[in-house]
């Protein structure tokens, strides 16, 4: 796509994206804006970035460093006490059973479920993010889409889903797959930066969680929940 054309349709109703947010945004090189959908209340980055794009800038140095981490000795230790209070949060919902995290990372999550009692298995676009995982944790990573896995329908108790919806190209039919693999009374954990928050508000482009170019949608919370009742879920916050 050009990069001075229109805004693409809504990748969720089909209709234009009418609300210009941001634009021109420089990144790495290219220049992005994000349009967000009336209907939908969710927003796109445009143009998407290549395939190859994505898959240089997510590569280990870029987006983590090789020991996978991205922060600081004091921020790593508040995200590993974050993952631990997690747990115990959704403990609260469903007893442990079997744990996928969609976009593991490092695998740090699923160590802290796994310490837990619970099963796990994880996905990772990366795959020298995966092998990270594998190797340190000696976690089950399934390398790619997690819908080209075809996991058994109903299989698992719960999907965590943290701060990657966001970078997903097909958020949409990810959420199906979900629906199609959670057992009916299971337990999906999502979380995304909201659009509509106050750090956006204030910070805009320079906004940390706007993240460009990984950052493919940008959700609201009123977005994220019509989403989500639309695959079949629904919504309560933990």
């Amino acid at each position: 796509m050009d990069k001075n054309s229109s805004p693409p349709d809504c990748t969720f109703c089909g209709k234009n994206l009418s609300v210009s947010v941001l634009e021109n945004i420089a990144k790495n090189g290219s220049t992005y804006n994000i349009s967000e959908c009336s209907e939908c209340e969710i927003a796109l980055t445009h143009p998407f970035p290549s395939e190859e794009e994505l898959t240089r800038l997510y590569a280990c140095g870029n987006y983590r460093t090789n020991k996978g981490t991205r922060f600081g000795p004091i921020i790593e230790f508040l995200i590993l006490l974050g993952r631990i209070l997690k747990r115990r949060s959704i403990n609260k919902y469903v007893k442990p059973g079997k744990i996928l995290d969609i976009g593991c990372g490092r695998g740090l999550f699923l160590d802290v479920m796994r310490r837990g009692e619970w099963r796990t298995i994880g996905t990772e676009l990366n795959g020298e993010t995966a092998s990270y995982a594998k190797k340190v944790y000696d976690l089950e990573i399934l390398t790619g889409d997690i819908i080209q896995h075809q996991l058994p329908a109903e299989g698992l108790d719960a999907i965590n889903i943290n701060q990657v919806l966001e970078h997903l190209h097909n958020p949409k039919e990810v959420l199906a797959e979900c629906y199609r693999v959670l057992r009916k009374d299971g337990l999906l954990i999502i979380s995304v930066p909201d659009l509509r928050s106050p750090q956006f508000t204030l910070g805009k482009e320079n906004w940390f969680l706007l993240d460009l170019p990984f950052h493919l949608f940008h959700f609201t919370e009123e977005g994220l929940s019509k989403l989500l009742e639309r695959s079949g879920f629904k919504i309560r916050q933990i």
